[in-house]
C-alpha cells in the first residue's frame, strides 16, 4: 500500500524492507500507550510544514534503533524528549515496513 499526494508518492518508499529484528523505540508512558505511538506529524503538524517534502513520508513513520546507546543520545539531545524512556520491542514483517534512516549521530536510527 502507498499513501498519495503530491508528497506521499513514493512513501513507503521502494527500498523499505519488511520489519523484523528488537528496536528501541522512546516513550513518555510505562507500559507504552495507544498515544505513544502517534506519529510526529499528527503530532506537531506546525513542524513539519516546514520541513523539505522529501521528508515528509519519513514523518509518517516512527523512529526507532537497532542501537540502545543511539536512543539514549537521541533523549539527551533532543529537549522534547527528556521525559521519555526507552521501550524494547521486536518487529516481524506484520509490523510493517522499515528502512534504515541514520543520522550523523545516531548510525542506528531506523523509520
Amino acid at each position: 500500500m502507498k499513501l498519495l499526494g503530491s508528497h506521499l508518492d513514493n512513501c513507503p518508499p521502494e527500498d523499505a524492507e519488511p520489519a523484523s529484528g528488537i528496536v528501541y523505540y522512546l516513550v513518555r508512558n510505562n507500559p507504552p500507550q495507544e498515544e505513544d505511538f502517534i506519529p510526529g506529524i499528527e503530532k506537531h503538524p506546525s513542524v513539519y510544514k516546514r520541513r523539505p517534502k522529501d521528508q515528509i513520508c519519513q514523518a509518517h513513520g516512527f523512529s526507532v534503533f537497532t542501537d540502545i546507546e543511539d536512543a539514549l543520545k537521541t533523549k539527551r539531545r533532543r529537549k522534547g524528549l527528556k521525559d521519555t524512556e526507552p521501550a524494547i520491542g521486536e518487529l516481524t514483517p506484520e509490523c510493517g515496513l522499515i528502512k534504515s534512516t541514520p543520522s550523523r549521530t545516531c548510525y542506528s536510527h531506523h523509520t
